[in-house]
């Protein structure tokens, strides 16, 4: 059920030594810069929350930073929704210096999306611009950059397409980085953008 890019046996919740060592081994492989994808998937009611938690938990024990999101139905046409979850919160807390050197370089290309002007959020634009995806991936290696770094997704199958065109982005970019990409999603089938899966 935990896997680095495709899903693996889905066990019952009390029997998971194979999912656990899976997770083990890709939080150590990000610590180390080997960041990969961690996928999580199943049905409703098979457990997924409870693995990604044992996976946050993890990674909390080994010094990651934890970037949360969880994707809601009801916010699916919210352009780039989880990834404003993900980041808001930290350059909200960052001021100054720390917040510029964050945003520096290319992580500046998406700061429309967390300042908007004139009243606008920038959506339209920023959907359809490749820079975007490309800011918002170094903004995460700058963060991942000052100590290893988590990004959790929940319920990833509601993802506004947006967002997912960042996973996919940043999915196939992690290696090299000390930054663990966890997902929980259903299946193809059960998914509001059928083109989840193709992403990872």
């Amino acid at each position: 059920m935990a896997t680095c890019g495709t899903p693996v046996h889905r066990a019952p919740l009390l029997e998971r030594e194979r999912e656990f060592e899976a997770i083990k081994a890709l939080v150590h492989d990000a610590m180390g810069g080997g960041g990969r994808p961690l996928i999580i998937e199943g049905p409703a009611g098979i457990g997924k929350p409870a693995l990604l938690k044992h996976a946050r938990d993890h990674a909390a024990g080994g010094g990651f930073r934890i970037l949360t999101a969880r994707a809601g139905e009801l916010e699916h046409e919210f352009s780039f929704g989880v990834v404003r979850q993900l980041f808001e919160p930290v350059l909200a807390a960052t001021q100054g210096r720390q917040r510029e050197a964050l945003l520096a370089g290319a992580a500046g290309l998406p700061r429309s999306l967390f300042e908007p002007e004139d009243g606008t959020t920038g959506d339209e634009p920023a959907e359809r611009s490749f820079s975007i995806l490309h800011g918002l991936y170094w903004l995460a290696a700058n963060l991942a950059a000052r100590g290893p770094l988590m990004i959790a997704i929940d319920d990833a199958h509601w993802a506004d397409r947006a967002s997912l065109g960042w996973i996919n982005y940043l999915a196939r970019r992690v290696e090299g980085l000390p930054l663990l990409l966890a997902l929980t999603t259903r299946p193809p089938q059960q998914s509001q953008e059928q083109s989840f899966r193709t992403v990872l």
